[in-house]
């Protein structure tokens, strides 16, 4: 037996011990069924995701697992059943969609597949609608905002809109590499600094200032002004600004606390 294995039967065996005076607890089935789902023991994993289940709540995450545990035991219709039930509650779940699309095809659903797709770019022209609402609200708050730029950590999706006499920026991808960099450096240096989380970096130039800023766990807000912008409203605009994006950038990246 690996390491990893043992250690998994021990954590079994904590859990089996447990649950023989708290059967009730769904956290520890669903904890219990995770262990069984990593150790390849399928059905034993799907005994105690059912336990997990809980009367009084969307069960998301169960739903995700027990579909998970089907697929690999390849009862492809059994596992569709579990994510229609997920994407039902969190349509914008893009790798939930794609799985689901997946196993459609494997079973020869192919009109089912090609609706679910449809379903999807639908939830994404309507996601991508409402950030860009928010970027325009930004850019519309202060009169000196030029631009604003939203992107990730790694720069996989990318926004950027500007005043109405601006053409958008030609080294863009550029620009959010560098910004990116910049990002990471300032966040590190404040580490190192045994400084907490990192809010604002200011940028200024002799014609105007670049103000970087953390939305959520995974974004990064850009905002280019002229030189005169007020910086305590600039604040003020990504606070009440922060807590709408972050909530869209788990959306668009398909992340849930699902697991």
């Amino acid at each position: 037996m690996s390491l990893v294995a043992e250690k998994y039967h021990i954590a079994m065996e904590f859990y089996e011990i447990m649950l023989q005076s708290k059967s009730e607890d769904k956290e520890a089935w669903s904890d219990l069924g995770q262990i069984f789902y990593n150790l390849s023991e399928y059905h034993k994993a799907i005994d105690c995701f059912q336990k997990g289940i809980k009367e009084t709540s969307r069960n998301t995450g169960i739903w995700y697992k027990i579909g998970l545990v089907y697929l690999k035991l390849r009862e492809y219709e059994k596992a569709i059943e579990y994510f229609q039930r997920v994407v039902k509650i969190h349509p914008h779940l893009k790798s939930v969609w794609h799985i689901l699309i997946d196993a459609c095809i494997k079973i020869g659903y192919f009109e089912k597949a090609k609706e679910y797709f449809k379903t999807l770019k639908s939830h994404e022209i309507k996601l991508n609608q409402s950030i860009e609402c928010v970027l325009n609200k930004i850019l519309k708050s202060e009169c000196d905002i030029l631009r604003v730029l939203l992107t990730d950590r790694v720069g996989c999706f990318t926004w950027q809109i500007q005043k109405n006499h601006l053409l958008p920026l030609k080294d863009f991808n550029e620009l959010i590499i560098n910004m990116s960099a910049i990002f990471h450096g300032t966040e590190e240096l404040g580490r190192s600094a045994q400084f907490k989380k990192f809010n604002l970096s200011t940028l200024e130039y002799g014609n105007g200032k670049m103000f970087i800023s953390q939305t959520g766990p995974n974004g990064i807000i850009i905002i280019i002004s002229e030189r005169d912008v007020c910086v305590g409203m600039i604040r003020l605009i990504l606070k009440s600004a922060s807590s709408h994006l972050e909530n869209k950038i788990t959306e668009f990246q398909g992340v849930n606390l699902l697991i």
